[in-house]
């Protein structure tokens, strides 16, 4: 638990903390904008642009929210086109979220089971032709560049698509048999054959679980390894997003006997332009929507990355469309241009930013604190700025609740903040209120070093809360 600080002049502390001797070599950018009074009210190379890690993604969300609208909603579409079913994708990350779905009571395969209503509904029992995925709102690089790929098969790293299904994930449970050294049983879910698992993980009796799976790059052959004792659920990335979609609804529908009789054909043109201009030449099954608020909350509050990088490709795809359609494909460069031009547009000095992927996980990503406070205020004076504001995490709920920070009752209801690392890279930023009831804007971000300066961006952000 942080002590309470009680210092009359905040910036001689703040610099005591940053000065210790064990910070000699970590850079630190870190600026505090007082939005109630609209005053500087402390800056530590504020202009210094640095990794942000996941505090990129506050400039994902506060992009999309000024851009798309609070009011936007992704609209996957599932329709009939002569003998054929089309799925018509929008870039939305939450298509069977597990989260989403608790959230409003619902399975994660509902839309699947939407879609059979409607088919039963409308007397049909076999599609005679294909199951057409148009998924090219997106392009096709699914992974990129800078992640690391030796990490490709871990949840933080999965796959990005204009169409995705459980945060494109598939969830391996592992059960351990009754005797030392026996091979463990599992289970998948979603239960499909898309995936294919080679299990050599066996059971121990003592000590911890070390048990992982590893997915071979470019496919989904997947090997379940390590000592398991209790069991556990772990989550691992699945390959080709769309085709899981596309896989996944063709086993659901056969699980009620409608058969697809075609091919399942990930289409490499837009069946999107198609509905937009001869919309009559398709029967609209069902649709389903998912908020933009729903999106931010994921991104921010969890820190989902795949959900960061949909929205930062559906920024570069809708970026300055006035029509309400995409005017591009969404793609990590045309969302980096999109958000480059955005950027200088709020008069974010271009030495100050760097902008290689929407959710942080890139170490190319660089941002200063001003910048970062720039934006932040420019969402303060917006009408929706709240939504926002609640799309971070609390001390009562999303990374902050799980790292136990700020856990003192003086600081509920107080601070909203997006939390951040990578390697050698810390950061927090967001929205704090001090006791003089001024809501103030804020950005540490600190690299490099020997040691986590993490406890110390929380004795500066206490320093604040408590003036």
């Amino acid at each position: 638990m942080l002590p309470l600080i009680v210092c009359a002049q905040p910036s001689a502390e703040i610099n005591k903390l940053i000065k210790q001797s064990k910070f000699k070599k970590t850079s630190f950018s870190i600026l505090f904008y007082d939005l109630t009074d609209d005053k500087q009210l402390y800056a530590h190379n504020a202009h210094l642009a640095l990794k942000p890690a996941s505090n990129m993604k506050l400039m994902t969300t506060a992009m999309a929210l000024d851009t798309l609208g609070s009011d936007f909603k992704f609209n996957t579409v599932f329709a009939l086109h002569g003998n054929d079913l089309v799925v018509v994708a929008s870039g939305d990350p939450l298509t069977g979220d597990p989260i989403l779905a608790k959230k409003v009571d619902r399975k994660i395969d509902q839309l699947f089971d939407d879609l059979v209503s409607q088919l039963v509904a409308n007397q049909i029992t076999t599609i005679p032709g294909n199951l057409i995925i148009d998924a090219t709102l997106f392009d096709d690089q699914r992974f990129h560049p800078s992640w690391p790929t030796s990490q490709s098969d871990k949840w933080y790293t999965a796959q990005v698509a204009a169409l995705n299904f459980n945060n494109n994930c598939i969830d391996i449970t592992f059960i351990p048999a009754a005797n030392e050294k026996s091979k463990v049983t599992y289970e998948i879910y979603p239960d499909t054959t898309y995936v294919r698992l080679s299990n050599k993980a066996t059971t121990v009796k003592k000590g911890k679980n070390k048990i992982g799976a590893t997915r071979v790059i470019n496919t989904n052959n997947i090997t379940l390894r390590g000592k398991c004792r209790n069991r556990q659920t772990i989550y691992t990335t699945i390959d080709r997003p769309s085709a899981y979609f596309g896989h996944l609804l063709a086993e659901h529908l056969l699980k009620y006997n409608i058969e697809i009789q075609g091919k399942l054909i990930l289409t490499d043109y837009s069946v999107r332009q198609q509905m937009v201009q001869s919309p009559y030449n398709y029967i609209i099954l069902s649709q389903h929507q998912t908020s933009l608020s729903d999106v931010l909350l994921r991104s921010n509050q969890s820190s989902l990355n795949m959900a960061a990088e949909c929205l930062f490709k559906t920024n570069g795809a809708y970026y300055q469309s006035t029509s309400g359609q995409p005017l591009r494909q969404g793609s990590w460069k045309t969302a980096q241009t999109a958000m480059t031009d955005w950027l200088t547009r709020m008069n974010v000095d271009y030495s100050e930013f760097k902008i290689d992927d929407g959710s942080g996980l890139s170490a190319l990503n660089q941002l200063s604190a001003n910048s970062i406070v720039k934006v932040l205020k420019n969402c303060y004076l917006k009408s929706d700025y709240d939504i926002l504001k609640q799309s971070l995490a609390t001390p009562e709920s999303g990374t902050l609740k799980k790292s136990s920070r700020f856990k003192h009752p003086r600081f509920k209801d107080r601070i909203y903040a997006k939390t951040g690392y990578i390697s050698r890279a810390w950061a927090l930023s967001g929205y704090l209120k001090n006791t003089q009831d001024h809501w103030i804007a804020f950005s540490i971000i600190a690299n490099n070093g020997k040691h986590s300066p993490r406890s110390t961006i929380d004795q500066i952000a206490t320093v604040m809360l408590d003036q």
